[in-house]
């Protein structure tokens, strides 16, 4: 990959990546499910979707990861409307959480799961994505995609009466 490497040497991510315990794949670390960051990240998107406050409190949570991550603040002069601080939060979860598996459930939850996907599917050639297992949401009317339920559940629950679509 690298000239000036060894061959074979690839890149890896070494997030959350514990040197201290031996052997390695016995660490004694336990990975994060959720960090700070991505609570703040989710109140600053809630805040946002109530409405758009230039320079409320949804900046002040954006502007304290960025300034942590060494990058310089965002104000009302920089992201003048909801949409754009709708796509700023986007792109801060995109790169503040990557490599934590985040970025599907991001992408379904503001429904342009389909499209990031699609994009995907149409270099690898003639696929489609799976359209008949979205619905609509019943509060935001974006598209989703669902997972089936698992087989379990319907016999831990006679109250289930059918798969969800698509499956």
């Amino acid at each position: 990959m690298f000239p000036d490497q060894p061959k074979g040497s690839l890149l890896y991510i070494n997030k959350f990546f514990n040197e201290v315990d031996q052997p390695i794949t016995q660490s004694t670390w336990n990975f994060p499910i959720i960090r700070y960051a991505d609570v703040l990240l989710m109140r600053a998107e809630a805040l946002n979707e109530i409405g758009y406050v230039p320079n409320g409190e949804a900046f002040d949570l954006l502007n304290e990861i960025r300034v942590n991550a060494g990058l310089g603040p965002h104000d009302a002069l920089s992201l003048t409307t909801q949409q754009e601080f709708r796509e700023a939060i986007r792109k801060e979860r995109r790169v503040e959480l990557a490599f934590e598996s985040k970025r599907y459930f991001d992408l379904n939850r503001w429904g342009i799961l389909r499209d990031k996907i699609q994009f995907q599917m149409d270099i690898k050639g003639e696929l489609t994505f799976p359209s008949n297992r979205l619905i609509q949401h019943p509060i935001t009317g974006k598209s989703y995609f669902l997972y089936p339920i698992p087989l379990v559940e319907f016999s831990n629950n006679a109250n289930l009466q059918e798969q969800n679509p698509g499956y």
